[in-house]
């Protein structure tokens, strides 16, 4: 073998070596963004868990078995108070009795099938009916629930991505 044909030979074998590198970083790469798009996933799915649950309960503790605040928003829990009252218990979501027993509570869920937990931060609010990306410093029929949801105890150095979601709660009565 020539020095020529050697020289062309150490060449190759450099750039198949650099190719190979590459494609391992990317497939590398892929795996990454496709376990962070599950986390994603997952976590869409746990936050509707809860928007399916809080959709459930009364609007208020005032409307859980009267209809006095029917045409009185003022009758309704002060912007301020919306929270867990007394009678239930914070942080046990199964005696939450109306929408605004999620403000600001914090739960942890394990995904079935995954090694992961996520955690997720609530927080219930009045808005204006006309526009409900407007908080309302006075109670209204209108309810806004944002939440944020992470996963959490991943061994990554970059903060969790975070999904955040909301719904809304109407108070309507039909006669």
């Amino acid at each position: 073998m020539s020095t020529g044909q050697t020289i062309l030979t150490i060449l190759a074998f450099i750039l198949m070596t650099s190719m190979i590198v590459n494609f391992y970083q990317w497939i590398g790469l892929s795996g990454d963004t496709m376990a962070e798009s599950q986390d994603r996933v997952i976590a869409t799915s746990v936050g509707s868990s809860y928007i399916e649950f809080a959709q459930r309960l009364a609007f208020d503790r005032v409307t859980v078995n009267s209809i006095s605040a029917r045409g009185n928003p003022s009758a309704l829990t002060a912007p301020g108070s919306l929270s867990c009252e007394a009678e239930d218990s914070a942080h046990v979501m199964s005696t939450f009795d109306d929408f605004d027993d999620f403000n600001g509570e914090e739960f942890e869920q394990d995904a079935g099938g995954t090694n992961g937990r996520y955690r997720t931060h609530f927080t219930v609010y009045y808005v204006n009916p006309e526009n409900i990306e407007l908080p309302s410093s006075i109670p209204t029929f209108m309810k806004r629930m944002d939440l944020k949801i992470w996963r959490v105890g991943t061994p990554s150095t970059t903060p969790p991505d975070t999904v955040t979601m909301f719904t809304t709660s109407g108070y309507f009565t039909f006669n």
